[in-house]
């Protein structure tokens, strides 16, 4: 698990065997003056998105494309886990790097908490 704090834009990269499954689950707290953390309530936002691209452009058509209840999920005592999981998305792709962001909306505010890259490392065995 990954441990983000809302008041940055963090970097988390991901490194995937093609064609294999892998659950990911980041725990969002933000930490107070005193250097204490507190859990971030992930069902405070009207929509959380996730989009994975060949590059990093808005108008990029996603490759893959999650949202709360179609790829990600929340969970956690606080609700402060959010969870996805690979399940071989990319198996067919000759591409070894992918672009993604995470997109968080709360009363019509927009913010980028976090953004990384996929890095695929193909395989030869089916």
């Amino acid at each position: 698990m990954a441990v983000i704090n809302n008041s940055i834009l963090g970097t988390l990269n991901i490194n995937l065997n093609q064609g294999d499954n892998k659950s990911v689950s980041l725990v969002f707290k933000n930490k107070d003056v005193l250097g204490v953390l507190t859990p971030i309530d992930l069902t405070q936002y009207s929509n959380i998105k996730m989009d994975i691209k060949k590059r990093v452009d808005v108008n990029e058509t996603p490759f893959i494309s999650w949202e709360i209840a179609d790829g990600l999920t929340i969970s956690g005592d606080d609700n402060e886990i959010l969870n996805f999981e690979f399940s071989q998305e990319f198996y067919s792709s000759q591409l070894t790097q992918w672009v993604y962001d995470l997109k968080f909306i709360k009363n019509s505010k927009i913010s980028h908490m976090i953004k990384g890259v996929i890095n695929i490392n193909l395989v030869t065995t089916l």
